[in-house]
């Protein structure tokens, strides 16, 4: 009859290790001021801004000339 073992494999336990890692590096880059996903959100916040300026500018200038 064989023996059931007990614990936890060294896969089962790296794996854990490793997806903490990653929640951990998520979590401070997102805590800390150089949050890439922030900054690519305030970039596109600042082109679309940028866009509707230029929008407006061009839908002015054509209300002037008619």
């Amino acid at each position: 009859m064989k023996e059931s073992k007990k614990g936890i494999s060294l896969i089962t336990l790296v794996v854990t290790i490793v997806v903490i890692m990653i929640i951990a590096t998520v979590v401070i880059l997102t805590l800390n001021e150089n949050n890439p996903v922030g900054k690519a959100r305030e970039a596109t916040f600042k082109s679309d801004i940028k866009t509707i300026e230029e929008e407006y500018a061009m839908y002015i200038s054509n209300k002037s000339v008619e």
